[in-house]
């Protein structure tokens, strides 16, 4: 897979303790979005990724992944695929959660996009056909206007209040 750096353990992204896969390709859907609106930020509030475009990948297989970073690694319950955003990076997305399914059948896989289902429908229905369970999608654009809010499924405070946690079997 490539990555855009070293995996990671987090715990505050989602309720369980996770291996984070940063992505490499990101539209910047939310902050086009934001300039098409004319919605004023300060730098602070901007989206990060515009920053990271372009930067060094590494290229680890899959197995590497889940025998160094999650076997190696008792604590570590699920896998999240995040930013830059994993569906603006579908080939290299699908491909490791393919492999993935073949190493482990069970271990949650949470993707990061800043999509709306109805955006990526096609997308949601080719990973629904590897796996139409253990896969939960963080959906909505980043949005700083919008108030922080608690979600209940992934049990953490996103940072934009449209966004919010869902499991691909109700998409």
């Amino acid at each position: 897979m490539k990555l855009l750096g070293r995996p990671k353990t987090v715990l505050s992204d989602y309720k369980k303790f996770a291996i984070y896969l940063p992505t490499t390709f990101c539209t910047l859907k939310c902050m086009t979005e934001l300039k098409q609106r004319e919605i004023k930020l300060e730098e602070h509030e901007e989206c990060h990724n515009h920053k990271l475009l372009g930067c060094n990948t590494i290229e680890l297989s899959t197995l590497d992944i889940k025998t160094k970073y999650i076997d190696n690694n008792p604590l570590v319950e699920c896998v999240i695929l995040s930013g830059l955003d994993p569906m603006d990076d579908f080939d290299n997305s699908i491909k490791f959660i393919k492999e993935f399914r073949e190493l482990d059948k069970k271990m949650e896989i949470v993707i990061f996009t800043g999509y709306e289902p109805e955006e990526i429908m096609d997308k949601i229905n080719l990973l629904k056909e590897i796996d139409n369970r253990n896969i939960t999608f963080k959906f909505g654009r980043f949005r700083p206007d919008l108030k922080p809010r608690y979600d209940e499924v992934g049990e953490v405070t996103l940072i934009s209040g449209n966004q919010y946690f869902k499991n691909i079997q109700y998409v």
